[in-house]
C-alpha cells in the first residue's frame, strides 16, 4: 500500500506541472468571470423580468456545461499522457524495475490523473457558484450540486482509462481523436437505447443498430451517467433512469475494461 501511495503522489505531482492544466485553468477562470460580469450587467431591467433565480440557474447550467467540456478535454489529454509519457521518456521501465506490480503502476497513473481532473472540476464549479451567488445576492447550489459533480467524476474516470489505453497503442493525436470518437459513440448509443426496454431493443435490428446495442451493453454508459448528473443539477424529480442499475452496470463494465487493459499491458514489453 505504501508503494501505491508513493506512485499515486508521484502521478499527482507530475500532472500538476502540466502546461495544459495551467492553460485550461486560466481560460476557465476567465470564462467564469466573464459570465459573472454578464450576469451582473443584466441585474437591471432584464433580470427583473426573468427573476434573479431563473437567471442564476440558467447561468449555472451554461457554466457547468462549459466546465464539463473543458474537464473532458483535460481527462483525454491526461489519460493519453499518463502512461505514454513514461514510456516515451523511458521512465516506465525504471519504475517497473522496482518492486512495483504493473497493476499498482496502472492504477496509480490512472487514479492520479483522475484526482487532478476531479480537483480541477470541483474548484471550477465552486468558483462559479461563489461568483454567481454574489451576483444575485443569495446562495446558489447545494447538495444536489455535489451529486451532479459525483456522476461527472465517474464519467471522467472512464474517459481517462480509455484514453490511457489508446495512448499505449497509437500516437498521441490519434489517441486523442479515437478517445473523443469513443465518447461520442458511447454517448450516442446510450441516448438512443436509454428509453427502450430489452424487449424493444432488438426490434428492426440491422448492422448499425447491432453495433450501437453492443456498445451500449459492453462499455460503461457514460452518456447515462452524464444525464443522471445533469438531471440532479436541474433537480429533475422524475428521472428516466434506474440509478442503482446504472451504477451497477458502470461498476461491472469498468472492472471488465480495466481487467482487459491490465491483461494487454501485462504482456507488453516495456
Amino acid at each position: 500500500m505504501r508503494k501505491f501511495q508513493l506512485l499515486l503522489l508521484n502521478t499527482i505531482q507530475k500532472e500538476f506541472r502540466s502546461k495544459t492544466l495551467l492553460l485550461v485553468s486560466i481560460f476557465t477562470v476567465v470564462i467564469i468571470f466573464l459570465t459573472n460580469s454578464l450576469l451582473s450587467y443584466l441585474s437591471g431591467e432584464i433580470l427583473s423580468q426573468i427573476g434573479a433565480e431563473g437567471a442564476a440557474q440558467g447561468s449555472t447550467q451554461a457554466l457547468v456545461f462549459i466546465i464539463n467540456k473543458f474537464t473532458s478535454l483535460l481527462a483525454i489529454v491526461f489519460g493519453v499522457n499518463c502512461i505514454k509519457s513514461d514510456i516515451e521518456n523511458n521512465v516506465a521501465p525504471l519504475m517497473l524495475s522496482f518492486p512495483v506490480s504493473r497493476m499498482e503502476y496502472i492504477l496509480s497513473r490512472v487514479l492520479g490523473s483522475w484526482i487532478i481532473v476531479t480537483i480541477y472540476y470541483f474548484v471550477s464549479v465552486i468558483i462559479a457558484q461563489i461568483l454567481l451567488s454574489s451576483s444575485v445576492g443569495s446562495l446558489i447550489g447545494g447538495p444536489h450540486l455535489l451529486g451532479a459533480m459525483f456522476f461527472t467524476a465517474l464519467s471522467n474516470l472512464v474517459v481517462i482509462l480509455v484514453a490511457s489505453f489508446m495512448g499505449l497503442h497509437m500516437p498521441k493525436i490519434m489517441a486523442f481523436i479515437m478517445t473523443s470518437l469513443f465518447s461520442v459513440l458511447v454517448t450516442a448509443s446510450n441516448g438512443y437505447f436509454k428509453s427502450k426496454d430489452w424487449s424493444t431493443m432488438t426490434e428492426e435490428m440491422n448492422v448499425f443498430k447491432g453495433v450501437g446495442l453492443g456498445i451500449h451493453a459492453i462499455f460503461p454508459r457514460i452518456g447515462n451517467i452524464d444525464d443522471i448528473g445533469r438531471s440532479i443539477l436541474l433537480k429533475v424529480e422524475d428521472m428516466a433512469f434506474n440509478i442503482p442499475m446504472e451504477l451497477g452496470h458502470y461498476l461491472v463494465t469498468l472492472i471488465l475494461f480495466f481487467s482487459f487493459f491490465y491483461l494487454i499491458f501485462s504482456r507488453r514489453e516495456i
